[in-house]
């Protein structure tokens, strides 16, 4: 895997091509909340530290698996988390995250549920077709959401999933007949790195797969998706568009008619009139890390294979300029500066990893400098400027390679399937850089030792993994808190922990049979993928068939947070039936509210309305086998049942409103003197006769319902005296 988790398969020979894959696309301007990771790695400057967060030396080991999020094939993305208005819940936290089965999911992070899905197009050819992390953020005040799959980049509305637009680097691979021109013997045009927004463009790099092709970065607009500028890294060229232009589709080698460009597009834009001769040049993994005070991004790219044949489609050494480099470009488009420590590279050297900004302190001088692994077990570090004031180095035009970084610091001797491929973790304050190290050059004996830590001024090496048993490479990117150091495993998957202050191996946590995710870490919670792979031309291949196994998204929390417990009623979310009701729980009381409050599996009889008539018996149901007996029901005289549930019964010889008639009789006679109030004219002053033609209506009114039944004859003189006392047609005194 790669530095953003890439799935270079430790398992497949085709993953000889290291899959260091640097998910980028972290857009925030200022340091993330500590219930939000919005973009991979957390935030612009690609540190993959939170510094705000419950998950400490002193709990860690209290982590315990929340949830478990299902797919159908591996998760080597990064998750990216926000806390988001959703209609007819509130303000949620909801984590996206895409797996090699072609679809985003967005999942709230407090139960693990889907809050919605989206399906992208399945590109034949993808080596590692859905490995970037995605990048959240607000355009003209709604939340966006933004994505790489395949050669697409999508933008979806945050809440409803809803997509509003799509862009190709390529030709979209032939809509109406898939593969068009894309399969493993075609177009290898692919988005691995995850988009970012720098200045007012989403930004992204293109990779070939060292086959045919050119790749480049792109800047697309945020709001429609059109493309802005084009960055062509085989000639160094940054081909724009008109402000008038409605492009689409477009990559560094492919014909006018097969982009869909405008007839003379190329050669009437500014700086489009490149040569666009296919080399397999101009391999970019690398998402981009961003200094909005600079207004610079900066990215890694692979190396390009060369040779003095000439009867192959490879260049003659050395490789273009912007190849196997550290590449820093203005938010035009247009280069600043670029830095390699070789030209020519036999050994497939590439940079990978996502690079990290951080300062360093210098003689008492601060400095602001971007950070990189290479595949050649070296971390780099090298000034925002591309100069280094203590030597006079500088990068463009190149002095000697060696003088422009600050300091360099080689760990292991790499190779084509190691070196580092992921990208490190930061933590400034403690003057750390974490990173792991993938196998090498023979993916069954890992080079050694495999985690490292170094002092961020001086790259001096603070401690490594040398006495932990097994120490197995990892292709996963590192993520770490104060105190501690996170890092994936190659084989059996472990998530393990170290001390970052000397590099124990605390604890390791199973997740999957291996393991190329980061986990983003907000709260109390680690949130991450599982698995990792090659796709294939070969369905038999090892790395092509690991990578179709579904693994799912994983959920730690640590025990007694409130990420561990939603609804804080004192249960973990493990222990709690429903973490959204702080009446439910392991030993709280039932309640007449139809759920298993006490969580022991089983609704109480009395939660149940057996004979449907609307009341169960925790509502007074004395009988929920016979839906004629219940409250309010009206009790059968002398039946020797008690229908209305009041403990008494009815009986004829009841005095009226008294005993078990008492309830029925005084219904009754409420509803008798509101039918007389409605039918008997009523009027304050006025002459003898009005009052008797009132009680005349009043006692007919009595007669009627005691005929019908719907008053007891013995509460006639009741109902009558009550006629008697209202004041209705009273004479004038």
């Amino acid at each position: 895997m790669d530095a953003v988790g890439r799935p270079v398969v430790a398992i497949t020979p085709l993953a000889m091509r290291c899959t260091a894959l640097v998910l980028g696309g972290v857009l925030l301007a200022q340091t993330a909340l500590a219930s939000e990771w919005r973009t991979y790695a957390g935030g612009p400057r690609r540190l993959f530290f939170n510094p705000n967060t419950i998950v400490t030396p002193a709990n860690f080991r209290e982590l315990r698996v929340k949830w478990k999020f299902p797919t159908n094939a591996v998760v080597t993305a990064s998750p990216s988390i926000a806390e988001l208005d959703v209609p007819g819940e509130g303000r949620i936290q909801v984590a996206y995250i895409q797996s090699w089965d072609h679809t985003l999911y967005a999942i709230r992070t407090g139960n693990g549920a889907e809050l919605w899905h989206f399906a992208m197009d399945d590109q034949p050819g993808a080596t590692f077709p859905n490995a970037g992390s995605v990048d959240i953020e607000s355009v003209d005040g709604a939340e966006r959401v933004f994505v790489t799959g395949g050669e697409s980049i999508y933008s979806l509305d945050a809440v409803s999933g809803q997509q509003l637009w799509r862009f190709d680097a390529g030709t979209g691979c032939g809509y109406a007949s898939p593969p068009g021109l894309c399969g493993f013997m075609g177009e290898r045009n692919e988005v691995e790195s995850s988009p970012i927004i720098a200045g007012n463009v989403v930004v992204f790099g293109m990779d070939v797969n060292d086959e045919g092709g050119n790749g480049g970065f792109y800047g697309v607009d945020p709001r429609d998706g059109r493309l802005v500028w084009y960055f062509d890294l085989e000639t160094g060229a940054t081909c724009k568009p008109l402000p008038t232009d409605d492009i689409r589709r477009f990559d560094g080698y492919h014909t006018e008619t097969e982009l869909g460009l405008p007839p003379g597009f190329l050669g009437t834009r500014p700086g489009c009139n490149f040569d666009r001769t296919p080399h397999g040049c101009g391999n970019v993994w690398s998402s981009a890390a961003v200094d909005d005070a600079r207004s610079l991004l900066y990215f890694t790219t692979g190396n390009c294979d060369t040779d003095n044949d000439p009867m192959t489609a490879a260049p003659p050494p050395p490789m273009p300029p912007f190849d196997a480099a550290i590449v820093a470009l203005h938010f035009d488009g247009t280069p600043a500066w670029r830095w390699r420590p070789r030209d020519v590279d036999p050994s497939d050297f590439d940079f990978g990893a996502v690079p990290n900004l951080f300062s360093i302190t210098v003689n008492g001088t601060s400095h602001d400098v971007v950070g990189s692994g290479c595949k050649d077990g070296t971390y780099y570090v090298i000034d925002r400027d591309g100069v280094n004031p203590i030597t006079g180095a500088h990068a463009d035009p190149v002095t000697s390679p060696s003088d422009l970084p600050y300091w360099t610091r080689n760990v292991v001797p790499g190779g084509d399937v190691g070196g580092i491929l992921a990208t490190a973790a930061v933590d400034e304050a403690a003057g750390r850089i974490y990173f792991s190290t993938a196998p090498g050059t023979d993916i069954s004996a890992p080079q050694q030792p495999s985690v490292h830590a170094l002092d961020k001024n001086t790259g001096a090496i603070l401690w490594e993994n040398t006495g932990e048993a097994n120490p197995d490479a990892s292709f996963a990117p590192t993520s770490a808190v104060p105190g501690l150091v996170f890092i994936g495993r190659n084989v059996l998957g472990l998530l393990r922990i170290y001390d970052a202050a000397t590099g124990t191996k605390l604890q390791g946590i199973p997740i999957s049979f291996t393991l190329a995710s980061a986990p983003a870490v907000v709260d109390g919670l680690l949130i991450l993928g599982a698995g990792s792979g090659a796709r294939s031309f070969d369905r038999f291949d090892e790395g092509d068939a690991t990578s179709r196994t579904p693994q799912p998204v994983t959920a730690l929390c640590i025990h007694g947070s409130p990420s561990c417990d939603a609804d804080q009623d004192g249960t973990d979310f493990a222990q709690d039936c429903d973490d959204t009701d702080p009446n439910t729980h392991p030993g709280a009381p039932e309640l007449c509210d139809g759920k298993d409050n006490d969580c022991d599996g089983n609704v109480p009889a009395n939660e149940m309305d057996a004979d449907g008539d609307g009341f169960r018996v925790c509502d007074g149901d004395c009988n929920d086998a016979d839906p004629a007996i219940h409250p309010g029901a009206r009790d059968v005289p002398d039946n020797a049942v008690d229908e209305n549930c009041d403990g008494l019964r009815a009986r004829h010889r009841d005095r009226c409103g008294r005993a078990g008639s008492g309830p029925d009789d005084q219904t009754d006679l409420a509803a008798v003197g509101a039918t007389i109030a409605a039918a008997c004219r009523c009027v304050r002053a006025g002459r003898g006769h009005a009052r008797d033609a009132y009680l005349a209506c009043a006692r007919r009114t009595i007669a009627t319902a005691v005929h019908d039944g719907h008053l007891r004859g013995r509460c006639r003189r009741m109902a009558r005296a009550a006629a008697r006392g209202a004041t209705c047609a009273q004479p004038t005194p």
